[in-house]
C-alpha cells in the first residue's frame, strides 16, 4: 500500500511538525523493486514565503509528500524450497524471511516439521506428527533491538527410522514421502487483535527420495558425510 500524507511545519517559537493527515492510500505491487527492499521514504518539501502569512503564527510550511510502502513484508520460508529432497540425517540449508517490517513487528517464529498433516482443528491426541526445530527471533527494533535466539544457518533432518531417545517412541523405514515444513510468526502490525497475530508459512519436502533426477533441490546424507570428513582434514 503507497500511503501519501501532508505536513505541515508550524516554525513559530519552537519548530513543531503537526500531526500528520491520510491524503490518500494507493495498492502497490511490493514485489517489484524498488519496494522489494526496505521501505523507503522520499521527501519532496516546498517552501513558500513566510510574507503570505503575515497574520498567522505559521510563518512557513512545508508540503511534504511521503511515499511509504507500509504493507507488511511476505513471510516466507527460502531455503529449504518445494520439493527440496531431504535425506535422513542430512544437514540442510534453512533460511526465512520474516514479516518484521515498516510499521510490523516480530516476537518470535516456531519451526515445525509435520510429517502428517494437522487434522481438522479441534482438541485431538492425534492432532499431527512430526518434529519442532525450535522457536526462534530475529532482531527488528522496537519489538527484538537484537536477535537472542537466532535460527542456525542448517538444521539436520531426523532418522525416523531409528529412535531420537528413550521412550515409548518407535522407528518407522519411508521413502519419497510429502512433509511439510511449517513455521509459526508471532508479530504485532498496530491494528486490534487480542495478542499476537500470528502468521504461517509452509513448504513442501521430499524425504528419503529414491528419485536422484533433480540434484540441486536434495540434501544427501552421504553427502553430507563426505564434507564433514573434507572438514576434519
Amino acid at each position: 500500500m503507497l500511503s501519501v500524507y501532508l505536513y505541515l511545519l508550524d516554525t513559530y517559537n519552537p519548530p513543531v511538525i503537526l500531526r500528520p493527515s491520510l491524503i490518500l492510500e494507493l495498492p502497490l505491487n511490493t514485489n517489484t523493486a524498488p519496494y522489494k527492499a526496505s521501505p523507503s521514504v522520499i521527501l519532496c518539501c516546498i517552501r513558500l514565503p513566510s510574507m503570505i502569512f503575515k497574520s498567522s503564527n505559521l510563518l512557513s510550511f512545508a508540503l511534504t509528500w511521503t511515499l511509504a510502502c507500509v504493507q507488511a513484508a511476505t513471510p516466507g520460508i527460502v531455503f529449504p524450497a518445494n520439493g527440496t529432497q531431504i535425506a535422513p540425517g542430512a544437514r540442510f540449508k534453512f533460511e526465512y524471511k520474516s514479516i518484521a517490517e515498516y510499521s510490523v513487528s516480530s516476537y518470535n517464529y516456531t519451526v515445525i516439521l509435520f510429517t502428517e498433516e494437522p487434522k481438522i482443528f479441534i482438541g485431538s491426541t492425534d492432532f499431527a506428527a512430526g518434529h519442532t526445530f525450535g522457536q526462534f527471533d530475529v532482531a527488528n527494533f522496537p519489538a527484538v533491538p537484537y536477535a537472542r535466539h537466532p535460527a542456525p544457518s542448517h538444521f539436520t533432518m531426523p532418522d525416523f527410522s531409528r529412535k531420537s531417545g528413550p521412550g515409548w517412541e518407535i522407528g518407522v523405514s519411508i521413502s519419497n514421502a510429502t512433509f511439510y515444513l511449517a513455521v509459526f510468526e508471532e508479530y504485532s502490525n498496530g491494528k486490534h487483535v487480542v495478542g499476537h497475530r500470528i502468521s504461517l508459512s509452509i513448504n513442501r519436502i521430499v524425504y528419503n527420495s529414491t528419485d536422484s533426477s533433480d540434484e540441486d533441490l536434495s540434501y544427501n546424507r552421504e553427502e553430507d558425510l563426505k564434507g564433514q570428513v573434507a572438514l576434519s582434514l
